[in-house]
């Protein structure tokens, strides 16, 4: 969205249609050195923008990956529990099953951790 800025020594309003625009009032205005002056402070604003971008992506990227390797982990969890549910519904169970389900729900909440 466009700004309006009132220059005091044009005595009216100049369009600005991004930050940028400026620097050529601050050079006609006030002169090169201090145009440059300006743009190294909106270019390290641009840059330190970016860089915060890039750090949002990578989070919510790990936060994603973080999530995905939970619901696996509760679904391994969930068909170690349906064995094991198998297995007491059984007239004869297999303690050795039962067992190694067990054992591996112990190992998912051990990684998970």
């Amino acid at each position: 969205m466009p700004d309006v800025l009132t220059l005091k020594a044009l005595g009216r309003g100049v369009v600005l249609l991004n930050p940028r625009d400026i620097l050529e009032h601050i050079d006609l205005f006030m002169g090169y050195d201090a145009r440059k002056y300006v743009e190294n402070i909106i270019d390290e604003l641009e840059y330190e923008e970016k860089e915060i971008e890039k750090r949002m992506d990578s989070d919510l990227e790990a936060y994603e990956a973080f999530l995905s390797s939970n619901r696996t982990a509760f679904q391994d969890v969930l068909d170690c529990i349906s064995t094991i549910s198998e297995e007491l519904a059984k007239k004869r169970t297999d303690k050795k099953r039962i067992t190694k389900s067990i054992e591996v729900i112990e190992q998912i909440i051990s990684n998970q951790i």
